[in-house]
């Protein structure tokens, strides 16, 4: 059975290998204000997500001879057509209708399937940049996206940074930032929040402000990592269903194509 993502996250397989950059460095910035709670774990969710999808899609397993950032989907094909049930369509024998021409025929018409499941993914996926083939047999899929982990590790970083130096530079004034610790975790008001009832001081709000931008795009990220995995799920399924059907529409072809002489 295909796991989703979610299924993934929930048993947390190979997490010990995701390096956490983002909570490491920034989580201790996120525990004062009550509209902090839940960006730490929406900094390690990120990670972890394209952490796992870089795993499970071999990322950059042909680094030495594509430069671009790439997934890699094992799509070779494991069947053959059978040479003698064509020849027995069409009326020919092996003299008038040879293995190395028929050999020839297939890998023709398996290089236009690959072409044509190359330009249709390409089309279906918006977050596909490129394609193309690699491995040592030409049998692994390269899918080159228009983003990564790291794109978005170094894009939110300076929102990040700048949050962390203004709580910083506010911290430097203690009797101000206890009084904000006050305001921010008084009982009353807390209550009030969770009730939906609460005005965020004005005190608080160029820090809700800024926090609230980098859940929102820690968010989309999450969002758009998880849309990553479905689509690669789905286009890693296709080769296997392909496979299944090749013989018999390749058969179809081949006889029409020599019918057709």
């Amino acid at each position: 059975m295909v796991k989703t993502f979610s299924q993934f996250i929930t048993e947390a397989r190979r997490w010990n290998e995701v390096q956490l950059t983002l909570s490491n460095n920034y989580s201790r910035d996120y525990g004062d204000f009550y509209f902090e709670e839940g960006i730490p774990e929406l900094m390690d969710d990120v990670e972890r997500m394209w952490g796992e999808l870089e795993n499970e899609y071999s990322w950059n397993r042909e680094s030495r001879h594509i430069r671009e950032g790439h997934f890699a989907i094992d799509a070779k094909i494991h069947t053959w057509p059978d040479f003698e049930a064509i020849r027995q369509a069409v009326g020919m024998d092996e003299d008038q209708l040879g293995d190395d021409e028929l050999d020839s025929m297939w890998w023709s018409w398996i290089q236009d399937q690959r072409e044509f499941f190359q330009e249709d993914i390409q089309e279906l996926y918006s977050w596909i940049d490129d394609t193309g083939w690699g491995g040592n047999s030409g049998g692994w899929l390269i899918v080159s996206p228009n983003t990564s982990g790291e794109d978005f590790i170094n894009s939110i970083e300076d929102e990040l940074m700048t949050y962390h130096d203004t709580k910083t530079d506010a911290k430097d004034d203690e009797e101000e930032w206890a009084e904000l610790i006050k305001i921010a975790q008084d009982p009353r008001f807390l209550r009030l929040v969770k009730l939906g009832l609460a005005q965020v001081p004005s005190e608080l709000e160029h820090f809700k402000t800024d926090a609230d931008v980098i859940r929102e795009e820690l968010e989309k990220e999450k969002a758009k990592a998880e849309q990553i995995w479905n689509d690669l799920t789905e286009i890693s399924e296709r080769p296997k269903k392909f496979a299944q059907t090749a013989q018999k529409f390749f058969t179809e072809w081949a006889v029409e194509e020599i019918q057709e002489r």
